[in-house]
């Protein structure tokens, strides 16, 4: 991989439960309510333009010697120092996520901070994160020696 590269998030289920969820609901509430239909077809479509929004403005810069997280409807953009790596977990886990997806990569760096990503390209960040924070603790049914995922 050429540094730096950038991805953005993988569109899961922090993407698309929403979006069925809102959808539904407006055919439900149509049905009921007809005279609503512009205005429910009106914050339907705005619901969606910040949702793909967010998708598609969440990203992941791999840089020399550090991770950038950009999460637009966030004001803070983390900065993870490859050298302050103290553990990588995969899966992630269920806490705080920055990304659309649940299937995440879990990076404990810092004194006690961590950050919980959901890259496309999974199986190439992995790799990526493995070279570059060698003496990272690696946890997680996806390592092994030879690193098959």
């Amino acid at each position: 991989m050429d540094i730096p590269f950038t991805c953005h998030s993988e569109a899961g289920d922090i993407f698309w439960i929403p979006i069925v969820l809102a959808s539904i609901l407006l055919f439900v509430f149509s049905y009921f309510f007809a005279f609503l239909i512009p205005a429910l077809l009106i914050v339907e479509l705005f619901f969606l333009a910040v949702m793909i929004f967010s998708w598609y403005y969440t990203t992941y810069t791999f840089e020399l010697d550090r991770l950038i997280v950009k999460v637009q409807l966030e004001r803070i953009e983390p900065n993870i120092d490859y050298s302050s790596v103290k553990r990588i977990v995969v899966p992630g886990g269920g806490s705080y996520i920055h990304g659309c997806s649940r299937n995440t990569i879990k990076i404990y760096y810092g004194k006690k901070e961590y950050m919980n990503i959901s890259p496309t390209n999974r199986k190439e960040i992995i790799e990526f994160l493995y070279e570059k924070c060698p003496t990272a603790e690696l946890e997680g049914r996806y390592f092994t020696k030879s690193l098959e995922l």
